[in-house]
């Protein structure tokens, strides 16, 4: 039996194809054979690097080539998991596509994220290409699965793009912007079936812009950097490329998975400065989906119109963006940031703990859209030691009044906690889960002549109100717990009285940590102002807890 030709590339044009031939076939190169011979692509069952057996080839991008593989055991044998190794091209293995590769692999090995590529790897030694080698995901991409099962109702669009947040908070954190985010860097752990939502992967940090410890400058300034359909607009221009601009490639994202096509048609053929005058003429982008629900298409209208705003400050974090995306999903009403006020700094990842997409997912399916009917051209090929006292106020993390002037400096909107109360709105209503009689504390005595708001409320008005006051509290922990010196694993059982403006008449401790504790507490509350859903006094017990 004769064995098939193996197949080389030039290096040059990139062009692949079987045999050594003395030239590159391609006609616009035709490049003659380098002394060093062409590059080679490797075959199924072939050996890599001593280690890895090649299964079958996935991909050939601008630097390297994808192969699947797995690894070889001391016995001979396969061992698990699958991998994609990524390895650069004979001609791209130094300089700026090595710097890159090699900070792609420090990303990915710093942020261990549960929403981002799994790190396996980095290889780079004298006489081979260097290579990244990462967990394969077998669902393929965002892109793959839209294929598959065609556009993506509100929900489960909503679903994918918070799953796409949880990563972008951690790399946010880490001073990691993606900058080229789009369906086809999106991987997804394993094919599923329309109607449920797929686990999603956040890949290729090639171009990542860093600006922590991993300080890396690989683009010159003003350079045009990501893809042109899922771009914000400061990327057309060479603009300053911020957090922001990843919040509004996944807009752009959402968008695509919804309608099956881009916010604008042919951005990848026009010059930067007339992608970036259509673009903005385009947005806010918008949806319509008739087969969804109408309370569904407008909640996302309204997310993608903060999101995808043109100027950068105007939108919203990637923790922001991924309370509303999981309010979405349950059928809620997303509270949209105002941007006069601050962001909360909590976790998204507190919105859906791991594993719980498929469950969280309601019950009933909407039509999608036919595959087919996808627009082509959208479907490319390829604490601290001082004595407790009244804490300063924090720069960004709550809002502050000011104690002297009495003046309100704004109120703190939205929070990740919000998500993790809805999942448990569904099973059981708006129910109290912070009692103080289920935690083993007395309840506070409530006034009889004042409202209170206990968590047991059933009305809309009355359960966002509620909603509002905890997220606000739960905001306000990290600078309590650092300016009043409280232990970690440390609860209090406060009673607040909060005016309908979101400032703390007053506080009462009915259990506590220490006098010198408590009366810090006392005295602090009343320099936030807190959130607030509805007018007029109220009383408000809340269990504060500390880890």
């Amino acid at each position: 039996m004769s064995v098939p030709p193996r197949s080389h590339y030039c290096s040059r044009c990139l062009t692949s194809f079987p045999g050594s031939p003395e030239h590159c076939p391609n006609l616009s190169c035709k490049r003659a054979q380098p002394e060093s011979g062409w590059g080679t692509i490797h075959q199924e069952d072939e050996i890599f690097d001593r280690n890895y057996r090649i299964i079958r080839l996935l991909a050939m991008g601008g630097a390297g080539i994808t192969y699947l593989a797995r690894e070889i055991g001391p016995d001979g044998e396969d061992i698990d998991p699958r991998l994609a190794i990524k390895v650069l091209f004979s001609s791209r293995n130094q300089g700026s596509y090595l710097r890159r590769l090699a900070t792609e692999a420090q990303i990915l090995q710093e942020m261990e994220h549960e929403h981002t590529a799994e790190y396996r790897g980095f290889v780079h030694r004298s006489g081979h290409s260097p290579y990244l080698l990462t967990r394969f995901e077998a669902g393929g991409s965002l892109l793959d699965h839209i294929r598959r099962v065609g556009t993506l109702p509100v929900r489960q669009a909503a679903a994918v793009g918070s799953q796409i947040c949880m990563a972008l908070e951690k790399s946010h954190e880490m001073g990691v912007i993606h900058r080229d985010l789009k369906p086809e860097n999106v991987l997804i752990a394993a094919e599923v079936p329309p109607g449920q939502v797929p686990h999603c992967r956040v890949a290729d940090f090639g171009i990542a812009k860093v600006s922590s410890s991993l300080n890396s400058n690989l683009t010159r300034a003003g350079a045009f950097v990501g893809t042109p359909h899922f771009a914000a607009p400061e990327q057309f221009l060479g603009g300053r490329v911020g957090t922001t601009s990843d919040t509004y490639a996944v807009g752009a994202i959402l968008h695509f998975c919804m309608m099956g096509r881009h916010v604008m048609q042919f951005a990848d053929r026009l010059p930067p400065e007339d992608s970036w005058q259509i673009l903005v003429d385009s947005l806010p982008a918008q949806i319509n989906r008739p087969d969804d629900p109408p309370e569904d298409v407008e909640r996302m209208n309204r997310v993608l119109s903060v999101v995808m705003d043109p100027r950068a400050e105007h939108r919203c974090t990637a923790t922001e963006l991924a309370v509303m995306l999981s309010a979405l999903v349950l059928g809620h009403e997303p509270v949209i940031p105002d941007r006069a006020a601050l962001p909360l700094p909590s976790s998204a990842t507190e919105a859906f703990p791991a594993g719980t997409w498929a469950t969280a997912y309601p019950a009933h399916t909407v039509q999608t859209v036919p595959s087919s009917t996808i627009d082509p051209d959208a479907i490319p090929d390829t604490p601290p030691s001082e004595a407790p006292g009244t804490p300063e106020p924090p720069s960004r993390e709550v809002v502050i009044k000011d104690a002297a002037e009495g003046a309100s400096t704004g109120c703190v909107v939205g929070g990740v906690l919000a998500a993790g109360l809805l999942l448990v709105a569904l099973a059981a209503g708006w129910a109290y889960q912070n009692r103080p009689d289920l935690l083993g504390l007395t309840p506070p005595a409530l006034a009889a002549d004042l409202p209170a708001l206990t968590g047991h409320e059933t009305d809309e008005p009355a359960m966002t109100d509620y909603r509002l006051l905890y997220e606000s509290l739960e905001a306000l922990g990290p600078w309590l717990q650092e300016g009043c010196s409280i232990p970690a694993g440390s609860t209090a059982n406060l009673l607040l009285v909060v005016e309908g403006d979101g400032t703390v008449r007053s506080t009462t401790v009915t259990e506590g940590i220490s006098d010198a504790v408590d009366s810090c507490l006392i005295s602090s509350l009343p320099a936030a102002t807190l959130n607030r859903g509805q007018p007029g006094p109220i009383q408000f017990p809340k269990v504060m807890t500390w880890e």
